[in-house]
């Protein structure tokens, strides 16, 4: 019997880059917007009718140190449907959320069935971009022109 996997597996590992974070802990991660349920042709081996989409979660038992000095591993894997060129994650630390963390292969491409990659998740000391928006009421601006030509 010869056994193939079907699946994509990510293994993660974390890191501080800029030591912006210390002291800060992972305390969730999960895939979010991505199926969760299919079908298994036993006769054929294919895997078909992918849906009930959800968020899958990596089982974090304890909050985990965002290192600078090394990447920390985290223990567990996340089996998601292959074929697909991204996913997202929210990620959750001790210091706030980090919502739709896009994640893609680094050579490009698709996440292969049968293939394990290890997704090294970088936090950055960046400044966080405020957005405001005011209600203004409607201006004439200037005036604009079309034609409509039968030909």
């Amino acid at each position: 019997m010869l056994f193939r996997h079907l699946l994509t597996q990510l293994k993660c590992q974390i890191q501080d880059l800029d030591g912006a974070f210390g002291g800060v802990k992972l305390e969730a991660l999960k895939i979010i917007e991505t199926p969760t349920k299919a079908v298994l042709n036993l006769e054929t081996g294919v895997l078909a009718q992918w849906t009930n989409t959800g968020e899958i979660t990596l089982p974090i038992q304890q909050p985990v140190e965002i290192s600078s000095s090394a990447p920390v591993k985290l223990q567990g894997e996340l089996m998601l449907q292959p074929g697909q060129t991204e996913f997202y994650a929210d990620i959750k630390t001790s210091a706030g959320t980090f919502p739709r963390v896009q994640i893609v292969p680094v050579a490009g491409g698709e996440f292969g069935a049968g293939r394990s990659y290890l997704v090294m998740i970088n936090f950055r000391n960046k400044k966080p971009v405020e957005l405001k928006a005011d209600v203004t009421p409607w201006e004439t601006g200037a005036t604009g022109e079309g034609d409509v030509s039968t030909k």
